[in-house]
């Protein structure tokens, strides 16, 4: 991934950004919004604690089974929230010539689908050309030779 990027935006004089990064430059810029984003994550920590103790109180009927709330569900930035940062990070001096954005999953953010969501909203009325290359596990664990 990164090789690729790096090598089309030294071809193409854009900036790399990594969307599974931009939590992290967020945290960084310290501002409003990230004051928000912050506000918004502890609710979801307080949803997710009502959520697992209400599962804990329910009584499953004979052979019925009640998944657990799972705590990733509620890590997660609203789609609001993301498309803000990207607006934001899209707006500074170095993106002025266009990004090329990598690494589109993020725990914080949501996967490829969440993130090409969040950036096709943040870029309506700019262009805007996908180019996912999905690598297989195995051949990404081999060695080179």
């Amino acid at each position: 991934e990164t090789t690729l990027a790096n090598c089309l935006a030294q071809e193409h004089q854009r900036k790399v950004v990594k969307f599974s990064g931009l939590w992290d430059w967020q945290l960084k810029r310290a501002n409003e919004l990230t004051e928000r984003c912050q506000t918004v994550l502890q609710e979801r920590t307080a949803e997710y604690q009502e959520a697992l103790d209400a599962h804990k109180k329910k009584k499953p009927k004979k052979g019925e089974v009640i998944e657990e709330p799972k705590h990733s569900d509620y890590e997660k930035l609203t789609p609001a929230l993301v498309k803000e940062i990207l607006a934001d990070r899209l707006a500074q001096d170095d993106a002025g010539a266009g990004v090329i954005f990598e690494g589109l999953k993020s725990e914080m953010l949501g996967d490829e689908k969440d993130a090409i969501r969040a950036i096709t909203e943040a870029v309506p009325s700019q262009s805007l050309q996908v180019l996912l290359l999905k690598i297989p596990e195995a051949a990404a664990e081999q060695p080179e030779e």
